[in-house]
Protein backbone atom coordinates (compact mmCIF):
# COMPACT_ATOMS: atom_id res chain seq x y z
CA UNK A 1 0.00 0.00 0.00
CA UNK A 2 1.53 3.24 -1.23
CA UNK A 3 2.33 5.65 1.86
CA UNK A 4 0.60 9.45 1.80
CA UNK A 5 4.08 11.07 0.32
CA UNK A 6 3.80 8.46 -2.59
CA UNK A 7 -0.17 8.99 -3.10
CA UNK A 8 0.59 12.76 -3.00
CA UNK A 9 3.47 12.43 -5.28
CA UNK A 10 1.39 10.64 -7.81
CA UNK A 11 -1.30 12.78 -8.00
CA UNK A 12 1.78 15.23 -8.66
CA UNK A 13 2.38 13.23 -11.44
CA UNK A 14 -0.92 12.86 -13.24
CA UNK A 15 -1.99 16.08 -12.64
CA UNK A 16 0.99 17.51 -14.79
CA UNK A 17 0.15 14.51 -17.45
CA UNK A 18 -3.73 16.06 -17.40
CA UNK A 19 -2.02 19.19 -17.93
CA UNK A 20 -0.29 18.18 -20.62
CA UNK A 21 -3.02 16.07 -22.38
CA UNK A 22 -5.37 19.32 -22.25
CA UNK A 23 -2.94 20.83 -23.82
CA UNK A 24 -1.84 19.03 -26.79
CA UNK A 25 -5.10 16.16 -26.53
CA UNK A 26 -8.19 17.51 -25.21
CA UNK A 27 -11.38 15.64 -25.24
CA UNK A 28 -13.54 13.44 -23.80
CA UNK A 29 -10.19 10.76 -22.41
CA UNK A 30 -8.59 13.84 -21.41
CA UNK A 31 -11.48 14.67 -18.99
CA UNK A 32 -12.36 10.90 -17.60
CA UNK A 33 -8.53 11.41 -16.61
CA UNK A 34 -9.53 14.71 -15.10
CA UNK A 35 -12.65 13.73 -13.50
CA UNK A 36 -10.19 10.73 -12.05
CA UNK A 37 -7.38 12.42 -10.41
CA UNK A 38 -9.83 15.19 -9.15
CA UNK A 39 -12.05 11.88 -7.29
CA UNK A 40 -8.59 10.40 -6.16
CA UNK A 41 -7.30 13.28 -4.86
CA UNK A 42 -10.85 13.86 -2.77
CA UNK A 43 -10.13 10.53 -1.32
CA UNK A 44 -6.84 11.39 -0.20
CA UNK A 45 -7.65 14.60 1.16
CA UNK A 46 -10.29 12.68 3.42
CA UNK A 47 -8.44 9.82 4.33
CA UNK A 48 -5.92 12.74 5.08
CA UNK A 49 -8.27 14.75 7.30
CA UNK A 50 -9.57 11.68 9.00
CA UNK A 51 -5.46 11.07 10.23
CA UNK A 52 -4.55 14.60 10.91
CA UNK A 53 -4.83 15.76 14.66
CA UNK A 54 -4.26 19.29 13.49
CA UNK A 55 -6.15 19.99 10.16
CA UNK A 56 -4.46 22.99 7.84
CA UNK A 57 -6.57 22.86 4.49
CA UNK A 58 -4.50 24.16 1.07
CA UNK A 59 -7.53 25.69 -1.28
CA UNK A 60 -5.77 25.22 -4.68
CA UNK A 61 -7.37 23.55 -7.90
CA UNK A 62 -4.03 23.08 -9.55
CA UNK A 63 -2.06 20.08 -7.62
CA UNK A 64 0.77 20.26 -10.02
CA UNK A 65 1.66 23.51 -9.34
CA UNK A 66 -0.20 24.97 -6.77
CA UNK A 67 0.93 21.53 -4.59
CA UNK A 68 0.19 21.90 -0.99
CA UNK A 69 3.52 21.89 1.20
CA UNK A 70 4.10 19.28 3.73
CA UNK A 71 1.53 19.16 6.77
CA UNK A 72 -0.91 20.57 4.68
CA UNK A 73 -3.91 19.14 3.14
CA UNK A 74 -5.27 19.78 -0.24
CA UNK A 75 -8.24 20.18 -1.58
CA UNK A 76 -9.64 21.44 -5.46
CA UNK A 77 -12.79 23.23 -4.29
CA UNK A 78 -15.00 25.15 -2.14
CA UNK A 79 -17.15 22.46 -1.64
CA UNK A 80 -14.30 19.86 -0.87
CA UNK A 81 -13.17 22.37 2.03
CA UNK A 82 -16.94 22.69 3.31
CA UNK A 83 -16.97 18.74 3.53
CA UNK A 84 -13.84 19.27 5.82
CA UNK A 85 -14.85 22.43 7.38
CA UNK A 86 -17.72 20.50 8.33
CA UNK A 87 -16.73 17.12 9.87
CA UNK A 88 -12.91 18.77 11.82
CA UNK A 89 -11.63 21.31 13.45
CA UNK A 90 -9.42 23.38 11.44
CA UNK A 91 -6.28 25.03 12.21
CA UNK A 92 -5.50 26.99 9.46
CA UNK A 93 -6.49 27.82 5.86
CA UNK A 94 -4.69 28.97 3.10
CA UNK A 95 -6.06 30.46 -0.33
CA UNK A 96 -5.21 30.63 -3.81
CA UNK A 97 -6.69 33.87 -5.20
CA UNK A 98 -9.53 32.21 -6.88
CA UNK A 99 -13.49 32.74 -7.08
CA UNK A 100 -13.70 29.61 -5.15
CA UNK A 101 -11.77 30.78 -2.54
CA UNK A 102 -13.92 34.14 -2.29
CA UNK A 103 -17.12 31.88 -2.17
CA UNK A 104 -15.56 29.54 0.43
CA UNK A 105 -15.21 32.93 2.81
CA UNK A 106 -18.58 34.22 2.24
CA UNK A 107 -19.66 30.68 2.97
CA UNK A 108 -17.68 31.09 6.55
CA UNK A 109 -19.72 34.82 7.16
CA UNK A 110 -23.02 32.68 6.41
CA UNK A 111 -22.86 30.05 8.78
CA UNK A 112 -21.78 32.24 11.30
CA UNK A 113 -23.99 34.71 10.86
CA UNK A 114 -27.12 33.28 9.74
CA UNK A 115 -26.66 29.57 11.40
CA UNK A 116 -24.60 30.27 14.45
CA UNK A 117 -22.02 28.32 13.20
CA UNK A 118 -17.96 29.36 13.79
CA UNK A 119 -15.86 27.39 11.46
CA UNK A 120 -13.56 29.64 11.00
CA UNK A 121 -9.91 28.22 11.21
CA UNK A 122 -8.47 28.88 14.68
CA UNK A 123 -4.83 30.15 14.02
CA UNK A 124 -4.34 31.02 10.69
CA UNK A 125 -6.02 32.40 7.18
CA UNK A 126 -3.53 33.18 4.75
CA UNK A 127 -3.55 33.57 0.46
CA UNK A 128 -0.68 31.60 -1.24
CA UNK A 129 0.79 32.25 -4.59
CA UNK A 130 0.08 36.11 -5.93
CA UNK A 131 -2.73 37.54 -4.19
CA UNK A 132 -4.14 40.66 -5.64
CA UNK A 133 -4.76 43.57 -2.95
CA UNK A 134 -8.26 43.35 -3.46
CA UNK A 135 -8.24 40.45 -2.62
CA UNK A 136 -6.44 41.16 0.38
CA UNK A 137 -8.55 44.06 1.47
CA UNK A 138 -12.14 41.77 1.17
CA UNK A 139 -10.17 38.92 3.44
CA UNK A 140 -9.62 41.43 6.01
CA UNK A 141 -13.21 42.88 5.67
CA UNK A 142 -14.26 39.33 6.20
CA UNK A 143 -12.29 38.67 9.32
CA UNK A 144 -12.85 42.13 10.92
CA UNK A 145 -17.05 41.43 9.83
CA UNK A 146 -16.28 37.49 11.50
CA UNK A 147 -14.87 39.34 14.72
CA UNK A 148 -18.17 41.49 15.25
CA UNK A 149 -20.54 38.48 15.23
CA UNK A 150 -18.63 37.49 17.82
CA UNK A 151 -16.97 34.38 16.65
CA UNK A 152 -14.86 32.92 19.07
CA UNK A 153 -11.90 32.14 17.06
CA UNK A 154 -9.87 34.55 15.79
CA UNK A 155 -7.42 33.31 13.10
CA UNK A 156 -4.37 35.44 12.50
CA UNK A 157 -4.48 36.83 8.92
CA UNK A 158 -0.69 36.24 7.02
CA UNK A 159 0.13 38.60 4.48
CA UNK A 160 1.40 37.46 1.10
CA UNK A 161 4.52 37.59 -0.05
CA UNK A 162 5.30 40.59 -1.05
CA UNK A 163 1.99 42.51 0.63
Amino acid sequence: MPTACGLLEQLWYYSGLVGFFERRRPGPLTEDLCRAIGELAWLVARDQAQQSEQLRLWLDPDLHDGQAPEGWIQVRSRDEAIQLLEAFPVLALSLYDAPEAHRLVHWLIDQAESRGRDLWPSEEISFHGSARPAAWRQLQGAIEYHDELGGSSEPILHAPPGG
